[in-house]
């Protein structure tokens, strides 16, 4: 039988759109690259840029007026993006006019010391120190695309959201954007919007875990719902930072495997399910959210909340 070559295609990690869904935003893996994707007029898709970050994107959002793409790699920093940039100058691209950079190149650094004026041994060595961080520091390529970084965390950054709040919601008194992060270490930060992202309104703190997803549900901005590492799922008033309800998913992980296993003894052999369930029983009991989405019933304002639970993450 003959043997499947891998496909040299890059895979998609990451999805977003417009709101008239007639741009999609693709984050891809191996080659760090956020690529834009249009619908014409007879619904044909199209590429029209791919634009190639310094670092990994983990997680993108679009801002409130979708001009902007805010993306968020994996060492914690969060770049603006224009939604219709032009992707670098290099062969087999799509958009090959490059943008203006938004920030010069600085000037190498150069030191005033030197083999001459430097003697003792600890001074060389630190002066050796010096030029291989010189030399790495030129090495260092400058995506030749507008980005702007806009904030930081110290941890692995693990999703974004920008979201704006009325004048009548806003605790300001008027409308104001807002970027929500979060990271690895149990951290749900609130910062202002472009241009002022480094000022933090706030955190949500309650989590004692990783966070993994963030979801506003539609018609309640004051709401966010978040994820990750915990047994449980957690409802927030974001703008004040008050924990309103938490979810024991993980009972809910079990009542539903339990009715799963009570169909399967109802028509499988009831030995073979006993040894699945002993088995069960004896793996790590830690769950994981992959994802929060919400859905509006028909005929009905409520929404509803889906989560999707990895069980015994440890064992990934």
């Amino acid at each position: 039988m003959r043997k499947e070559q891998p496909s040299n295609e890059p895979i998609i990690l990451k999805l977003a759109k417009t709101s008239d869904s007639r741009q999609i935003i693709a984050v891809t893996g191996e080659d760090k690259s956020i690529h834009v994707f249009r619908f014409s007029e007879d619904g044909n898709l199209s590429h029209f840029s791919a634009r190639a970050m310094p670092k990994r994107p983990c997680a993108i959002a679009l801002s409130p007026d979708e001009s902007t793409i805010i993306c968020g790699d994996k060492f914690g920093d969060v770049y603006a993006i224009p939604l219709f940039g032009k992707s670098a100058p290099q062969e087999g691209v799509i958009g090959s006019e490059p943008v203006q950079k938004l920030h010069p190149v600085p000037k190498p650094f150069t030191s005033t010391a030197n083999t001459k004026t430097v003697h003792s041994k600890r001074n060389l060595k630190a002066l050796e120190n010096q030029e291989k961080m010189t030399s790495i520091k030129k090495d260092k390529e400058v995506p030749p695309f507008d980005h702007r970084l806009l904030l930081g965390h110290v941890s692995l950054l693990t999703d974004v959201i920008s979201t704006s709040l009325s004048a009548s919601v806003s605790p300001s008194g008027r409308s104001r954007s807002y970027i929500l992060t979060a990271d690895r270490d149990e951290h749900i930060r609130i910062s202002r919007g472009m241009p002022q992202a480094h000022i933090i309104e706030g955190y949500c703190l309650g989590h004692k875990n990783f966070i993994s997803r963030l979801c506003i549900p539609e018609g309640h901005e004051r709401l966010l719902v978040s994820g990750g590492g915990d047994d449980h799922i957690y409802l927030w008033n974001w703008i004040s930072q008050n924990l309103l309800l938490s979810l024991d998913l993980k009972t809910i992980v079990h009542e539903l495997r339990n009715a799963q296993l009570n169909v399967d003894r109802a028509n499988v052999d009831v030995l073979a399910i006993n040894k699945k369930a002993n088995s069960d029983s004896n793996t790590t009991d830690n769950i994981a959210v992959s994802g929060i989405w919400t859905c509006r019933i028909e005929s009905q304002e409520t929404q509803i909340f889906r989560a999707c639970a990895l069980r015994n993450v440890n064992d990934q």
